[in-house]
């Protein structure tokens, strides 16, 4: 599989208007100099690893890639920073290709007009004790059933599922 189109939406709320949005499965990441934001699907076991932000809610843990910061660089910062947790090798699973299709916003800090959110897969090595801070609440492993239930996974359900199987083909090689 090189790529699939999950899913295409028009005028997400969270980006300037209008705009369109592609998520898109692929295992070959997005250009890194067009990356604005890096997120992971960390998992131990099959049991997937999100933080609860005071914000939003559960979510995977993830966030912006800071100047002179490579997106791998900032996947595992934020993840530590949400839940504490380190991961193992991070490996490419998809990415949110963003295209802003009006004049670009005076206060836009990401790459115009085509921007990417790159999403991750990886395993959690360690998970230390976590203190909830001004951002999160604290963090949870969900179960593949549980998972189901926050809204981040009802919308990107075919981005989880790929993770899972994942996850799921990892944990066989062990036995």
């Amino acid at each position: 599989m090189h790529e699939k189109i999950l899913r295409i939406e028009q005028d997400l709320t969270w980006l300037p208007k209008p705009n369109e949005c592609q998520l898109v499965l692929s295992f070959q990441p997005p250009p890194q100099a067009l990356v604005g934001t890096a997120l992971v699907l960390a998992f131990m076991g099959d049991r997937l690893l999100m933080t609860e932000l005071v914000r939003r809610g559960w979510d995977i843990p993830g966030g912006h890639v800071e100047a002179g910061e490579q997106p791998e660089e900032a996947a595992r910062r934020e993840v530590y920073e949400e839940t504490g947790a380190a991961l193992g090798r991070l490996r490419p699973l998809g990415y949110h290709h963003l295209h802003l299709l009006g004049p670009r916003p005076e206060s836009y800090r990401y790459p115009y007009p085509v921007c990417y959110q790159v999403f991750y897969y990886a395993q959690v090595t360690a998970l230390p004790d976590f203190l909830a801070t001004t951002e999160t609440r604290g963090r949870a492993l969900f179960s593949p059933i549980e998972a189901r239930t926050p809204r981040w996974v009802q919308v990107n359900g075919g981005l989880y599922d790929a993770a899972l199987a994942l996850a799921s083909s990892e944990e066989r090689c062990h036995f």
